[in-house]
Parts: C-alpha cells; structure tokens; sequence
C-alpha cells in the first residue's frame, strides 16, 4: 500500500493543534478555578464565615490529619512558606487552637498538635464544610453524584504529580 502525502500528517499543523489544546487547557482551567473560589466561598473574609481564611482552615485540617508535626512539614504539606505559617500559628496559638512541644533531640524545633479547643474548631468547619457542600450539591440526580465524583478524581489524579512538583 503507497501511502499518499494526504496521510502523513503535517508536523506543523500537528504542534498547531497541540497547542490550541495546550491553550485551551489552560484557560479552562483557570476559567473553572473562578468559578469554584466564588461558588465555595473561598474570597471571603472568613472562609464558611467561620473568621478563618482558607489557608487558615486548610491548616488545622492538615494539623488535625498529622496529630502533631513540626512547622516545616505543615506548610510543606500544604505549600505555603514558613514564614506565613508561622504566623497562621503564632495567631493559633494566642486563641488557644494549638500548642507547641519541644522535640527530644533537637531544642530549636517544636511539634505542634491541635489543643481541645483546637480540635473542637476543627471538628466545626468539618462539619460546616460538609454541610455547605452537602447543601450544594443535594439537588444532584444519585448519577450526577457519581458523575462529578469521577470527574473530581479524574482531576485530582491528574495533577497530582504536577502538584508533588509544584
């Protein structure tokens, strides 16, 4: 069989459509990360109104998740610099929400854990998050449920690896 030139694909209309794609991508990306900062609340003052900001929430979920850890491996799970946790906890700690130990070995760094009251906030966003989720998505056919629930782990596995980079 002879192949004729109409069957090879041109590279340059091939690299133009990649990216298109690529550009595409991206704005879709950043058009849906619009939507869902709005849609969840996240520009607000307080995140769930709760007088927290979302890195604020993101970090006690993250401390209740680890039990206790140090500074340094909080904000690298949740990739934010040292110096802005420090002082997400340093305001954490004048409320009440968490304490700081020495760690045995090492006199310069402390392991932090959520204190009772700490914990008690934490359990209250949780459930206010679901809530709030709960609530948007209650008028959700049980098939959409599913669909968006693969879709969301669809993005999740995605870009994960982008985000281990990032």
């Amino acid at each position: 069989m002879k192949l004729e030139s109409q069957d090879v694909p041109d590279p340059l209309e091939t690299a133009d459509a990649n990216a298109e794609v690529f550009t595409d991508t991206v704005q879709e990306i950043c058009d849906f990360n619009e939507f869902y900062t709005v849609y969840m609340g996240m520009l607000n003052d307080g995140y769930l109104d709760s007088g927290f900001s979302i890195t604020e929430c993101r970090t006690l979920f993250e401390l209740k998740k680890k039990k206790t850890c140090r500074m340094n491996e909080l904000a690298e799970a949740i990739y934010v610099d040292q110096g802005y946790m420090s002082r997400i906890i340093k305001r954490f700690r004048k409320k009440g929400l968490v304490s700081r130990e020495p760690c045995e070995g090492d006199g310069r760094a402390y392991n932090l854990s959520l204190t009772e009251k700490g914990e008690n906030v934490t359990e209250e966003l949780a459930s206010m998050m679901d809530s709030r989720v709960g609530s948007q998505i209650e008028g959700l056919s049980i098939d959409d449920c599913k669909k968006l629930k693969s879709a969301m782990g669809m993005i999740t596995n995605l870009l994960s690896p982008n985000v281990a980079e990032a």
